[in-house]
Formats: structure tokens, C-alpha cells, sequence
């Protein structure tokens, strides 16, 4: 088995591990080992060096392969051990001109044995000497056309065998794009041996948005097709090695005659555009105040002032500055087409030889990006036409359609102006402001006047928004009603809005707004009554000018006419507590200032109990409406809540915008009271209420009593009773009423608290007396309503003889020097009587476990 082995690998080792190689390969015009072996086109023959350095023969098959194609030679026997090289023609399968490798193999019972690749090419025997348009001029190697027939200048090279029959053709290139193919109108043209020959070829219409392009001339000779971009030429050479061909190409240019170098917007109003800008508003009838500045304007040099459009999607002007460049070598009438949104524009520039020119087009479109394209050719040579789309961007400048011509403001001929810029007005009066529109545009438009402020709201009352229509070239007048509740220094915006405008217009205006009349102070001038603010050794005591509730004081209120006119006005003062409550209100006084003068005005005011709180002086001036100008007294540090009553709107120093209110401007009034009365209510059969003492380090000794009234009529008056109140406490005080006698309406039931000795009158003590008060309906409509009232009393009467028999403290009787606390015992029931005895004695029982 190892030998029969041994005899098949000694039988395969010829084949798989032959000795074979291919020595070297040349051609009659290329030595061996040459970069590159040239071929003739009319006999496409090589030669190959093959040597067989192996001990067994073999019988080889040369294949030879290009392009796709392939030859091969019939069966070839190598002697065995031949160092002698065999030496074979072989053909190439190349069909054109061009650098190609071509793969010999050598190949015995179908396996590759040995191969080589080597690069070959054909040898074409014609040079293309020269292409030349018929009307040119030659810039260097390259030329400027003036036409569209070009000349071919064709030789027989030093590699031609024989003369030739040739097609030919040429393409017109942009770079390795075609634009024109000529192939289909070749023309067939005879070479005889080593001269030249030269033909005329014609190209349609060159359209192209480059300024130069190529020809590449295609030459055909015995089905090998020979291309060349330019010109060039066949030397043959010779040098120690032998004779050899060099070939040299050069790439040649063809300019169009007339290009169009750039294309941009025009934004400036100058000596070239100004005449297109004028027609273009005297067509369009618009009334552009800015461009007809511009365009009277001596130097017209405004920048950025084009294009500009005034409603949308209208069409608008916009200038392209086309530059131009003559390349010929004489002068050029040039025919410039624009084309943009299906429009055409056409216009013949004349332009010198080898120069450029700059040419302003109008175009009429809507903004946005917009495809332009532009070309150019002579006149007499449109087969040769430069042509470039351009993406133009209109960003044109907004406008209004519609401006604000003027505003003529209100001055009120009271005020004295300190400046002519501006309105001067009375606030509270109402004025016209006129606003004068005018319409530039060459359509009817509408749209809308808006006012606006910066002021709190309610401070000025105007129409927010005025609609409009208004014609072509059209000035409106528009009335607008202002007035003003508060002393202003503050500016309107007005704005004018199109529908579909391209801008709003917008225009600010100043407004001086002022009170006829100022308050210079507001004071307590209390100085027949004082008011006890500490004790002092038993009965002594520090007495303040103060506010003192249970008395009129005297408050007084300064104030000066600011206007040359004479001005009546209503007064009064009120007093809010800190929640904003009015806890008392003067009369309303009418007073008179003549021009520029001051009035000072003492006002009676009585306080029903103490409280901290805010003194508003309000005036009421007669000439004006709505007009409520409110003062406060000095400073301090606490917040009010403004009464709701308060319009929103109306001026104060304090600022009446706001629910509560920071007053670190204004003095805090206090109402001096020994003690407040608190949570005052009526319950069946009792009133309760509390009264406590929060500022005095003594004890004080209270006598209280209650009325009830209808109106003016009183119904019921108590007992008086007595209590002591401890210093920082308070005392609940439970009254025994009965409202059974009564018939059906509402009744105010007053509770009256009395402290002696705190305030001082022209000198002499006298007392205090705090009032407060709560209503109650009373509805008889029910029986059942009247035996519960009966029930009630027989309770209260209970709980008076229960008290009676544990303690009873002794009430004064004579309390008759205070008006307010008659009791006139005809006008009572007997039942009244029973009641106020009960009371009493309720009341008394109370103090003693007080």
C-alpha cells in the first residue's frame, strides 16, 4: 500500500510542483520588464520568455486575459530540463486605449501551473492636436468662446503603421459630467500616414452654471476608441535602450463669453437704486414717509432700508445686485434673464470688453426663500449661456400699514405746566385724547387701537381697545374719554394693529395728573380735653391731647388749592380701626379756596370706646367727578385693612389699592379709653358682654347700664350697676333683659360703661362714658314665642333670689348728673320696673363673685 502511495505522489509531483515560469515578456515597441508594454493597435502581439527547469515535459495551454476577455494558444510542449527559454507570440484582448492588466497563465490539464500580470496598452496611432472654437480668444492654454463650432486638428503620430479611417466626435464635459454627448453625430474623416487633417464639429446650445467647461474628442480607429480632455502629442525617443514613444496630454478650457460672477440682496437706497424705488411707490401707491426721505436725501446712502413689506402675504420690492464679467476681448451686449414665483425679467446690458458690470433687478415677491435663477449670453451668441439658480433669502423689513400721525394730548388751563411734553389734567375729570391715524398702504385695512399703563389697576379709565376701518391714504381722527382717579407721572402706550400687518405701530405718551387740591396736615387738637394715660398717686394721674373716647374731639385738617381756579369741595374725617372698620365719622363740611390759598377746617369727632387705628381726611372736590383724595395722619408701624366701601381706584397716602395696607409713613391714631368692651351679644333673656382693663395698673370701678331704642325712642332703660375691674383682666357682665312687652320691629340695644374721674375738661375731672351697641328683631307671629319669655323670667327671677341669699354688695342710686341716664319712670311698665329691680340684683350678685 506505502508504495502504491509513493508511485501516484511521484505521478502528481510534475503537476502540482512544476517547475514552469514565464522568463519575461516584451513587444516590438517595449524591451523586457518594462513598467508598461505598449501593444499595436492593428497587431495587439507579445512575447513571452517560458522556461521548463523540471525533469518531465509538459504539454501547457497560454491563457491570456483583459477586460473581461480572454485568448488562448493552442497546446505547447516544454522540453524537461531546458534552461533554454521558449519563446511565444501571444495576442491581447484590449479594445481600447487605456492602461490595462492583462493575467498570462499557463495551464496544463486544466490547472494553473504558473502565471504572470503585467500592465499593457494600446499604442493609438492619432493624436489630437488642437480643438479651437472658430471665435475665440485664448487666455493662456485655454480660450473664451464666441461660438459654438469648434475645430479639430487631427495627426498621424510616429506609431501610425498605415493611414487610417477615423470617426470622430467630441462631448462637451463639466468635469466628469456630460453635458452634450456628441457620439450620434460623428463625422468619419481620412488620415493619411504621418500628416494631419482638420474638421469643423457643431455643439447644440451650451447651458452650464459654471463659466468654463471641457471637450473631450473621441477619435475612433478599427474599433478602438481613443478619448482625450485637451490636447496632446506622440514623440518617439531613443536612448541606449532602444527607441521609445513619449506621450504628452495637456487639459485644455473653454470660457463662456459673458458669466454672471454674484448675485445678492440690495438693501441701500443709492444712486442705483433710487430710481427703482421711486416707481416702484409711485405704482404701488404707497406713502412710505422713511423711503421718501431717503430718496430726497442728497447723499442717498441709507443702509438697510430695503426690501420691506407692510401685510402679509402681499408681494413686496426687493433689489438683486447682479454682477456681470465680460471675458471676450471686445464688447458685449448681453442678454440678462431673471426668472422667480413664474415671473420673467429681461434686460440688455452692455458691457466693455474684459470688465464687469453691476445690475440692479427689481423683483416683486412675497418674503421667505426664494429660488432665483439667473443667466446671460451675448446677444448674437445664445448657444452659449451662463445660467445659475440662486437661493435668495427676503427677511424684508417690517412696517406698519397704518401710522400714528400725531396725539394731541388734554391740557387743563387751571393747572400751570411745568414742561410742554405731555398732558396735564385734573384727575377725577374726564378729557378727550385725540389719536390722528393715518393709513400708508394702498388698500383698506382694519385693525385696533390698544391703550395700555403701567399704572394699579383702577387708576385711569380709558377704552382698552378702539377698533378701526380705515382707507387707502386715508387720516382718521379718534376721539378717546380719559380720566384719571389719581395723581399720576406716568406714560400711555398706544399701539396700532393691522390685521395681517406686518408691524404693529407703537408710540408712548406722558400724562401729568394732579388733585385741585392737597391736605398739608391732619391733627388732634385737643386742648380743653384730656385724657387720663396713667395714675398718679392714688387719684392723681398723666393726662395726654390724645383722641378721648365718650367725648367730641377736635380734629383739624389743613388743606391748599394747587389749581389758578377757585375750588369747593366737601370734607369730612373718618376713623378706621386696624381691621379697617370705621369706628367714627365727622359731619361733611363744604368749604371754599380761592386760588393757590389754604383752609384749615376743626372737626367735632366723638369716639364711642378706644381703639388704635387710622384717621382718613376725605375731600370731595365739586369740579370733578369721582374723585375721592384721602389722607391719613403721621406714622407707625402697623396694617390696615382698607374698607371695603373704598372704590379700588381711589388716591390715597397710604395707598387704598391693597387689602392690607403698610403704614410706616403714617401715624397711628389711638383713642384713649380705660378699658374696651368686647363680644357684646343678646341671648334669649340676657345681654352679655366683656369689658376688660389692658392698660392701666390700678383697679377701676365700672358702673353700666343698657338702653333699648327703636330710632329715637327709647323702650327700656336699666338699672345702673357697679363693678370693679382688675388691672390686666376682664369682666364678663351678664344683664338680665326682657323683651316681651315689645312689639315686632328691630331694636338697638346699647350698653353703656361709665368710669369716673378720666378725663379732664377745661380743667375739671370728669367722667368717661363708652357706649356699644347691638340690634335684635323681635317676632311675635307665635304664641309659643311669648311663653317661653315667661319661662325665662321666672328663671331669671330664680337665680336672683338664689344669689340674694348667699351675698349682695350695695348699689349706688344716684347717678343722675349724666343726661344719657335718665330714666323717665312714667314712660315704664310696672313690669319694667319688677325687671330692673331683678337686674340690680343680678347685677350685684355678679360683682360680689366677680
Amino acid at each position: 500500500m506505502k508504495k502504491i502511495t509513493l508511485i501516484i505522489l511521484l505521478l502528481l509531483l510534475p503537476a502540482v510542483f512544476a517547475d514552469v515560469s514565464v522568463y519575461k515578456v516584451w513587444s516590438p515597441y517595449d524591451p523586457p520588464n518594462s513598467p508598461i508594454i505598449h501593444v499595436d493597435i492593428s497587431e495587439q502581439i507579445l512575447y513571452l520568455g517560458i522556461v521548463n527547469k523540471d525533469e518531465y515535459e509538459h504539454d501547457i495551454v497560454i491563457r491570456v486575459e483583459c477586460e473581461g476577455k480572454s485568448w488562448e494558444s493552442s497546446l505547447i510542449p516544454l522540453p524537461p530540463n531546458s534552461h533554454v527559454e521558449k519563446i511565444v507570440e501571444v495576442r491581447v484582448p484590449v479594445s481600447d486605449d487605456e492602461e490595462h492588466d492583462a493575467k498570462i497563465s499557463l495551464i496544463e490539464n486544466g490547472k494553473t501551473i504558473a502565471s504572470k500580470t503585467i500592465k499593457v496598452r494600446q499604442y493609438f496611432p492619432i493624436d489630437v492636436k488642437n480643438v479651437t472654437c472658430q471665435e475665440s480668444y485664448d487666455i493662456g492654454n485655454s480660450e473664451v468662446c464666441y461660438s459654438n463650432w469648434f475645430d479639430v486638428v487631427l495627426k498621424s503620430n510616429p506609431t501610425a503603421k498605415s493611414d487610417y479611417i477615423a470617426k470622430v466626435w467630441i462631448n462637451v464635459k463639466d468635469g466628469d459630467n456630460v453635458i452634450y454627448d456628441g457620439k450620434d453625430n460623428f463625422k468619419t474623416v481620412y488620415i493619411p500616414f504621418g500628416e494631419e487633417v482638420e474638421l469643423s464639429i457643431k455643439v447644440p446650445k451650451i447651458i452650464l452654471d459654471k463659466e468654463k467647461f471641457t471637450i473631450e474628442t473621441n477619435v475612433e480607429v478599427m474599433n478602438v476608441t481613443h478619448s482625450v480632455e485637451g490636447i496632446e502629442e506622440t514623440v518617439q525617443r531613443r536612448d541606449e535602450s532602444g527607441i521609445y514613444y513619449e506621450h504628452n496630454g495637456v487639459e485644455k478650457y473653454y470660457y463662456f463669453p459673458v458669466v454672471v460672477k454674484d448675485v445678492e440682496l440690495y438693501k441701500k437706497i443709492d444712486e442705483n437704486t433710487s430710481d427703482i424705488v421711486k416707481d416702484f411707490y409711485k405704482s404701488a401707491d404707497i406713502l412710505d414717509d422713511e423711503i421718501e426721505d431717503a430718496l430726497s436725501d442728497k447723499y442717498l446712502q441709507e443702509e438697510d432700508i430695503l426690501p420691506r413689506y407692510y401685510v402679509e402675504d402681499d408681494p413686496t420690492l426687493s433689489i438683486l445686485k447682479i454682477t456681470l464679467e465680460n471675458k471676450y476681448d471686445k464688447d458685449v451686449v448681453a442678454n440678462l434673464t431673471v426668472r422667480y414665483d413664474n415671473k420673467v425679467f429681461s434686460k440688455l446690458i452692455d458691457i466693455e470688453k474684459e470688465e464687469t458690470e453691476e445690475v440692479m433687478v427689481p423683483i416683486y415677491t412675497k418674503k421667505g426663500n426664494k429660488n432665483v435663477e439667473v443667466s446671460v449670453n451675448p446677444v448674437d451668441v445664445n448657444t452659449l449661456t451662463f445660467e445659475e439658480s440662486y437661493s435668495i433669502n427676503i427677511n424684508p423689513k417690517a412696517v406698519s400699514p397704518v401710522v400714528i400721525e400725531k396725539i394731541i394730548l388734554p391740557c387743563d388751563e387751571k393747572i400751570n405746566k411745568v414742561s410742554d411734553i405731555g398732558g396735564y389734567v385734573l384727575a377725577g375729570k374726564e378729557y378727550n385724547m385725540t389719536i390722528i391715524i393715518k393709513n400708508i398702504y394702498n388698500k383698506t385695512l382694519s385693525g385696533k387701537i390698544t391703550i395700555d399703563d403701567d399704572f394699579e389697576k383702577g387708576i385711569a379709565n380709558y377704552t382698552k381697545e378702539i377698533p378701526f376701518i380705515i382707507k387707502a391714504h386715508e387720516v382718521k381722527e379718534i376721539n378717546v374719554p380719559i380720566t384719571f382717579y389719581k395723581e399720576v407721572n406716568g406714560d400711555l402706550k398706544i399701539t396700532v394693529s393691522v390685521e395681517r400687518g406686518a408691524k404693529e405701530y407703537t408710540s408712548i405718551t406722558h400724562f401729568f395728573a394732579t388733585f385741585p387740591v392737597d391736605v398739608v396736615k391732619v391733627e388732634y387738637n385737643n386742648t380743653l380735653l384730656l385724657g387720663r394715660i396713667n395714675v398718679v398717686k392714688g387719684c392723681g394721674g398723666i393726662y395726654s391731647a390724645k383722641p378721648v373716647a365718650g367725648f367730641n374731639n377736635t380734629c383739624l385738617v389743613k388743606i391748599r388749592n394747587k389749581i389758578n381756579s377757585e375750588v369747593k369741595c366737601d370734607v369730612w374725617v373718618e376713623v378706621v380701626d386696624r381691621d379697617g372698620n370705621v369706628r367714627a365719622k365727622s359731619d361733611v363740611k363744604t368749604v371754599k379756596l380761592n386760588n393757590y390759598s389754604e383752609v384749615e377746617i376743626a372737626f367735632p369727632i366723638f369716639f364711642e370706646e378706644g381703639f388704635e387705628g387710622y384717621t382718613l381726611v376725605h375731600i370731595i372736590p365739586k369740579s370733578v367727578e369721582n374723585v375721592d383724595i384721602i389722607y391719613t395722619e403721621g406714622h407707625g408701624i402697623h396694617l390696615v385693612k382698607i374698607p371695603s366701601y373704598y372704590k379700588v381706584g381711589r388716591y390715597s397716602e397710604i395707598d387704598v389699592l391693597g387689602n392690607k395696607i403698610p403704614t410706616g409713613m403714617h401715624v397711628v391714631t389711638e383713642v384713649i379709653s380705660p378699658i374696651n368692651i368686647e363680644d357684646l351679644s343678646y341671648n334669649s333673656s340676657f345681654l352679655s358682654a366683656k369689658i376688660r382693663n389692658d392698660k392701666f395698673p390700678v383697679n377701676l370701678t365700672v358702673q353700666y347700664w343698657v338702653e333699648i331704642r327703636e330710632g329715637s325712642n327709647i323702650h327700656y332703660k336699666s338699672s345702673i350697676y357697679q363693678t370693679n375691674v382688675y388691672p390686666k383682666s376682664e369682666k364678663e357682665l351678664k344683664i338680665p333683659l326682657n323683651l316681651n312687652n315689645l312689639e315686632n320691629g328691630t331694636y338697638n340695644i346699647t350698653l353703656y360703661v361709665k368710669i369716673n374721674d378720666f378725663a379732664i375738661f377745661n380743667n375739671e375731672k370728669v367722667p368717661v362714658i363708652l357706649k356699644k351697641s347691638t340690634s335684635v328683631k323681635i317676632n311675635k307671629s307665635e304664641e309659643n314665642e311669648n311663653k317661653k319669655i315667661d319661662n325665662s323670667l321666672e328663671y331669671n327671677e330664680n337665680i336672683a333670689k338664689s344669689y340674694l341669699n348667699n351675698k349682695m354688695e350695695k348699689i349706688p342710686k344716684n347717678f343722675q348728673e349724666n343726661k344719657l341716664n335718665e330714666v323717665n319712670s312714667q314712660n315704664m311698665s310696672i313690669f319694667d320696673r319688677i325687671f330692673g329691680v331683678i337686674g340690680g340684683i343680678t347685677s350685684a350678685i355678679f360683682g360680689i363673685f366677680g
